[in-house]
């Protein structure tokens, strides 16, 4: 079964995985399918039912990230964010981890109540508690990577060699190609976004 993990980057910015949650079902997706069926129902439906975002995301992810982007909910915006491979600032553990729990509180009528099942509370609760109790300075960001299915996470901090075969350890400011944003999060509760390529290291 696929797991989700957490990840530290420290101030040279190489990653390591932190910890690993089993059955990465129980975040990410739940996080989308809640958000979607509250921002963008009707796109859901078909008819033969209402559909699963997971199985259209191509399609669906950019109609509701533009939703998500204007929303005035900073719980939604965090969760969807952490959801997608996003760069958080370690200094913002605190108010992070607190919108998590929000999340669960606010968004219970959704996705056939799924988050008012214990167990995915629990999940939920249990990365929250670890994001809240990251070393900030040791480590002054991190990333969830929602499963374990793909390797896109290890790739920013890594490669395999050809000629040796070995693994190389690499720093996330070596990429020379966009793959994440730091999400920086304003005295407002506004968000703004900074490419791996634009940001200063």
């Amino acid at each position: 079964m696929s797991y989700s993990s957490l990840w530290l980057i420290d101030k040279e910015y190489k990653g390591y995985e932190e910890k690993e949650y089993k059955n990465s079902w129980l975040f990410a997706p739940i996080i989308w399918e809640v958000l979607a069926e509250k921002y963008i129902h009707n796109e859901l439906i078909t008819e033969w039912g209402t559909k699963s975002i997971v199985m259209d995301s191509g399609k669906l992810f950019p109609v509701l990230n533009k939703k998500i982007n204007s929303s005035e909910y900073l719980f939604d915006r965090i969760c969807w964010e952490l959801s997608n491979l996003q760069t958080f600032y370690a200094k913002d553990k605190v108010l992070v981890a607190e919108q998590i729990r929000l999340f669960t509180i606010k968004n219970t009528k959704y996705y056939n109540d799924a988050l008012s099942k214990e167990h995915v509370i629990e999940r939920f609760n249990e990365i929250a508690d670890d994001i809240e109790s990251i070393d900030e300075n040791k480590f002054p960001f991190f990333v969830f990577k929602g499963t374990s299915v793909d390797d896109n996470v290890e790739y920013w901090f890594g490669h395999c060699d050809e000629e040796t075969d070995e693994w190389v350890e690499t720093s996330l400011k070596d990429m020379d190609n966009h793959i994440t944003e730091f999400v920086l999060i304003k005295e407002d509760n506004t968000i703004e976004f900074i490419s791996n390529l634009n940001f200063k290291y």
